[in-house]
């Protein structure tokens, strides 16, 4: 992840109300149509994807609804977009030696892992330039396909998307 994005963010800090650590979070504008912050699999850091300009995301996504779709399972929209989340990961290079996570929430606390956090009464939200880590895929675009589609299919099996 050597390239680097920064953003004007909405930052918000919370309390947690099991052990008092803090919590900063960041978001996207709501017009940023497209653009999401995703989290490493342990929350601690963020990266940037445009997802409409990201091949690889339509590329999971499509490997993803073949397996499916020969594997006989139908699902919604929104399941489509819930497992496309969960494993999308997969397709990305690690921030910080990390796994990234594109279902995770951000609002537990790094300490005690308690998602009772109060956002409401830590000072609203404050607008901030931060700099982020642009997603990559260096890894994954050089496996073959065979290997992209056993990946995912592992992933969708570990979710409990499909059975072997």
């Amino acid at each position: 992840m050597s390239k680097i994005i920064k953003l004007k963010v909405r930052t918000s800090t919370g309390t947690c109300r099991n052990c008092g650590a803090k919590r900063k979070v960041c978001y996207l504008s709501n017009y940023s149509y497209g653009e999401r912050l995703v989290m490493t699999s342990d929350t601690r850091y963020y990266g940037y994807v445009n997802l409409i300009k990201d091949e690889v995301f339509d590329e999971v996504e499509s490997i993803m609804k073949d397996i499916l779709l020969k594997s006989n399972i139908s699902i919604s929209a929104k399941q489509n977009a819930d497992y496309l989340n969960s494993i999308f990961g997969i397709a990305c290079d690690n921030i910080e030696n990390t796994r990234i996570d594109a279902s995770n929430n951000t609002k537990y606390c790094l300490e005690c892992s308690s998602n009772d956090i109060d956002f409401e009464t830590s000072g609203g939200e404050v607008i901030e330039e931060v700099a982020f880590p642009v997603i990559s895929h260096t890894i994954w675009c050089k496996l073959d396909e065979n290997e992209k589609r056993r990946l995912i299919a592992n992933e969708l099996y570990n979710k409990g998307c499909i059975k072997k």
